[in-house]
This record gives C-alpha cells, sequence and structure tokens, in this order.
C-alpha cells in the first residue's frame, strides 16, 4: 500500500518447472496507478488497486498495489461564486484534493471574512451587503469561494426630515432610504 507520490521498488525471481531459480532479464508493466521503469521501480499516482506485472518467456508474475490519496494540495469550494439577498443561505462545500487529483477524505473548518456567519456544515447565512469570501481549511491548505449579499426586500423606510413646519407658500425637499431587515441601504 502506497501514498501517492511514493516509489516502490519491485523485484522478480524466475524459476523453472522443478523450482530452480533461473537467470531471466523481465518486462514489467502495470496495470494503472502510475508508472513502472524497466527495472522495476512504481511510482504511484492514482488511488485505486492495480496490478504489477513481470513477464519473461512468455510467463507472467503478478503482485497488488494499493495506492491512497496524498497529502491535501488543493482544495475546491463549490459553488465557487454565489449572489444571495441579507437574510438569505447558501451551501458551500468542498472536497480536498492531493499533488495528483486524487480525492482526500477530511473535515474542513469554514470561516468567512464578513458580510454574515458561516456554520461549520457550510451554511452561510447574509447579513451584511459587500462581496465576501467563505473558506474551507484542513490540513493548513485553504479554498476560497466568492459570495455577494445584496440588500434584501424593503422592512423600513425613513424619511428625513421626520416632522418640519411651514408656511403658506413655503417648500421643503424630503428624502427617503429604504432600508432592508438588516440595516442595509436598498436602492431604488
Amino acid at each position: 500500500t502506497l501514498a501517492a507520490g511514493d516509489d516502490r521498488q519491485f523485484t522478480a525471481t524466475a524459476y523453472d518447472a522443478h523450482g530452480n531459480v533461473v537467470s531471466t532479464a523481465f518486462a514489467f508493466a502495470a496495470s494503472g496507478g502510475g508508472t513502472i521503469t524497466t527495472a522495476g521501480l512504481f511510482s504511484a499516482t492514482t488511488t485505486g488497486t492495480w496490478t504489477i506485472y513481470a513477464n519473461a518467456s512468455g510467463v507472467s508474475g503478478t503482485a497488488t498495489v494499493t495506492v491512497e490519496p496524498g497529502p491535501i494540495d488543493a482544495i475546491t469550494v463549490t459553488p465557487g461564486t454565489a449572489a444571495i439577498a441579507a437574510g438569505e443561505t447558501a451551501t458551500f462545500s468542498a472536497t480536498a484534493h492531493d499533488t495528483y487529483g486524487n480525492v482526500v477524505s477530511t473535515s474542513f473548518t469554514w470561516e468567512c471574512d464578513g458580510g454574515g456567519t458561516i456554520t461549520g456544515a457550510g451554511l452561510y447565512s447574509a447579513a451584511t451587503t459587500g462581496t465576501w469570501t467563505v473558506y474551507a481549511n484542513a490540513s493548513g491548505v485553504s479554498g476560497t469561494a466568492t459570495v455577494t449579499v445584496d440588500p434584501g426586500p424593503v422592512a423600513t423606510i425613513d424619511l428625513s426630515p421626520a416632522s418640519v413646519n411651514l408656511a403658506a407658500g413655503d417648500d421643503q425637499a424630503f428624502t427617503a432610504t429604504a432600508y432592508d431587515a438588516h440595516g442595509n441601504v436598498v436602492s431604488s
């Protein structure tokens, strides 16, 4: 059993029908999982269980090698971008890969740089408008996604000035500002 990125030297011995060692050259081959040199050095890259062959004079000997993922090299966060309104949620997931693209089974810690909160399961709850980054972390490696939080629906309107006394014929300009339930300004 090897991790992706590891090497293992395989050797072969040929015998005649009576169990005597026969001196011969071998041709090595692998059914997959990596590469093997003519001298039998196997370099693991792809996870799975594979067969190593040593061939000589029309006879084959075999060995089995299991390749497991190597250490985490990269983390992909899905979706890579999300756009939601304040008050809404988005669920993010992550996948870890080794150097060779094999999936590495691991758990992630989640964090975000603002705009809301994120749970340990990757559920982001939006509150503050802006564009924010979500992080999935494992074994010192981080993957990121971008979430844009837009204002939610209008919850309150602030009219200014709130009160005014005018004489007949006077003019007064009023301004109105709409806010969502999280205090974000909603543009008209």
